[in-house]
């Protein structure tokens, strides 16, 4: 990895609290499980190893969005069925 993708990566982990391995791990994850959810391959790759699908994974907010929403790590155990209350647009603007 080039010195300056490291550093984009150390400060964006840092701007979650996460060390640089959680953000990468998040990374990950996001993209197996959205492609294991279209792709039979990848999703029997998850399956042989007990890993079920995100429960976030057809949740219009799974990704970025997650990251800076309240109900993060209750959404990320299947606690949370809601949405993201960070992107209610109770004020009608698009």
């Amino acid at each position: 990895m080039k010195d300056s993708c490291h550093a984009v990566l150390k400060q964006y982990a840092a701007l979650h609290g996460w060390t640089m391995s959680e953000a990468m791990y998040e990374a990950a994850r996001y993209r197996i499980h959205t492609h294991a959810n279209a792709c039979p391959k990848v999703k029997a790759l998850l399956d042989m190893h007990g890993k079920p699908l995100d429960p976030r994974i057809n949740k219009p907010c799974y990704g970025h969005d997650c990251y800076s929403c309240g109900m993060f790590e209750e959404c990320k155990a299947g606690t949370y069925k809601g949405k993201a209350p960070h992107l209610d647009n109770s004020w009608g603007v698009v």
